[in-house]
């Protein structure tokens, strides 16, 4: 039996030339939500004799010290978020992964299955393989597709721990600071989506007004 399907085998060939094993079997079960380890992808590439050209050098030297200075107690996404912003770099999670992986750096964090959730905060967070991601933006995201940038999320009960799709509701920052300024906050959530209704008409009628 082969060990991946036609449309795996074609994604690793469009891949395989400059990313390691460790890299390739984890964008293989992040896109087929798979569990592919190194060792068979590492296999699979010597039957098919797919060589992986030699990678350039990921981090300077200044970089790379500062990743030794931070690495410990930081996933994997706060580090490459802290590399990106200190060097304005475009580093992924995959890179930064596998560079700590191929020289053996440990956060010291409690290795938890993909899927595990915490709460951090009165916030519910699930574990991925990039890091901790947002319950509710997950259950919403399966729903609708990505949340633009300049949208939030609020609960309509106020029960943050509450991430039904039916307690989501899409919202901006504006919107947010409205309500909270007109105490517009309700545990009922057919008032929290009145009150949402509401200062969106406000903002309406001010953006009529100015004009």
């Amino acid at each position: 039996m082969k060990l991946l399907t036609k449309e795996q085998h074609k994604f690793l060939l469009e891949n395989y030339q400059d990313t390691s094993a460790l890299v390739l079997a984890e964008m293989l079960n992040i896109k087929y939500k798979t569990n592919f380890n190194t060792d068979q992808i590492k296999q699979y590439k010597a039957r098919y004799h797919l060589k992986t050209k030699v990678r350039y050098k990921l981090l300077t030297k200044v970089q790379h010290k500062y990743l030794l200075e931070n690495y410990r107690g930081k996933s994997v996404l706060d580090l490459t978020n802290m590399l990106n912003h200190n060097f304005k770099t475009n580093f992924t999670v995959t890179q930064i992964n596998a560079y700590k992986a191929r020289r053996n750096l440990v956060s010291g964090l409690r290795n938890c299955e993909n899927g595990t959730e915490r709460i951090t905060n009165g916030y519910t967070f699930v574990k991925i393989t990039e890091g901790w991601y947002p319950k509710q933006k997950m259950v919403w995201e399966q729903a609708n597709g990505p949340l633009s940038e300049d949208k939030i999320l609020i609960f309509a009960d106020r029960n943050t721990k509450n991430c039904e799709l039916t307690n989501l509701l899409v919202a901006t920052k504006r919107d947010l600071a409205m309500m909270n300024g007109k105490r517009m906050s309700y545990s009922d959530p057919e008032l929290t989506k009145t009150a949402l209704n509401i200062v969106r008409l406000q903002q309406v009628v001010d953006e009529k007004e100015a004009e």
